[in-house]
C-alpha cells in the first residue's frame, strides 16, 4: 500500500496555508490512510511560492 498521495495546492496566502495545514493533520484525525504530501504549489508571485517550498516537509513518502 502506498504511504503517501501526492497533491497541488493553488495559492500561498491564508486559505492555501489553511489547507496546507489541514492537510498536515490527516493521518491524526483519520487514522491509517495515505498521507497527502504536497508536490506542487502554485501562486503568482514565483519568489514567494520558492520560499514556500523550501519550508514544506513531506513525511510520508
Amino acid at each position: 500500500m502506498m504511504k503517501s498521495i501526492g497533491i497541488g495546492l493553488i495559492g500561498t496566502g491564508f486559505m492555501g496555508k489553511c489547507h496546507a495545514m489541514a492537510y498536515g493533520g490527516v493521518k491524526a484525525v483519520f487514522g491509517d490512510v495515505m498521507a497527502p504530501c504536497l508536490e506542487l504549489l502554485c501562486d503568482l508571485d514565483e519568489a514567494v511560492v520558492a520560499q514556500k517550498a523550501r519550508q514544506t516537509v513531506c513525511t510520508g513518502k
